[in-house]
């Protein structure tokens, strides 16, 4: 709805992310925890985006 363009790798950042939203609303699904190491590095691809989506506006 935006018309952005976005990147072929935020797209693949925000797919895997959205694994975390699934859990957040259905708790008993079976996804693995990660690790603090694994969740920084989420984090930090997370942000880039965050980052590249504020500038858009």
């Amino acid at each position: 709805m935006a018309s952005l363009k976005l990147e072929q790798n935020f797209i693949d950042i925000l797919a895997e992310l959205n694994a975390f939203n699934i859990e957040g609303r259905y708790p008993d699904s079976n996804i693995i925890p990660v690790s603090q190491n694994e969740a920084i590095d989420y984090l930090k691809r997370a942000e880039e985006v965050y980052i590249w989506l504020m500038k858009q506006l």
